[in-house]
């Protein structure tokens, strides 16, 4: 089971007790701000391991995505990261941060990045387990997550996937 938690950035710092309060891994996204910065600054209060909603556009590209993560990953345990994309290619966009991730050389050539030779070290201290979002799915090379509940409470707007 997987849970995404959509906070509003005006509640960043009650991002700790949102988590606490979810069984099993958590996946964050902040609306209207920048979710690895708002993880970063309350990584001291985090009890357990953290996940990474990235919604990736043009504007904010899977390789920056990548570099947020790996940089968090040295403040926090982040176990997993969601690559969502409006443009139908966050099969492509999740390949490229987790090629990113691995602290490899990478060269990869798909429909949203050409990478030649690029390296991003260091590698995070944990492994991260990179899903995409396709329609009510969350996917990876071993699993299928499918969208079991949501809802919206306190501002937080709260997706389950079992």
């Amino acid at each position: 089971m997987l849970t995404h938690l959509t906070v509003p950035a005006t509640l960043w710092r009650d991002i700790p007790a949102q988590v606490a309060n979810v069984e099993g891994s958590v996946c964050v996204s902040l609306r209207g701000g920048s979710t690895s910065t708002m993880l970063g600054a309350v990584a001291n209060e985090l009890r357990g391991p953290i996940g990474v909603w990235l919604d990736v556009s043009e504007q904010y590209p899977a390789s920056i995505g990548a570099r947020d993560v790996k940089t968090l990953a040295q403040l926090c345990h982040v176990d997993c990261v969601v690559v969502a994309s409006n443009d139908q290619k966050a099969r492509q966009h999740a390949q490229i941060v987790e090629a990113l991730l691995s602290g490899e050389r990478v060269t990869l050539e798909n429909d949203v990045a050409v990478l030649d030779g690029a390296y991003s070290r260091p590698a995070p201290p944990q492994p991260i387990v990179v899903w995409w979002r396709e329609g009510d799915q969350l996917l990876n090379d071993e699993q299928t997550l499918n969208q079991s509940n949501s809802s919206n409470t306190a501002d937080v707007d709260v997706e389950v996937f079992s």
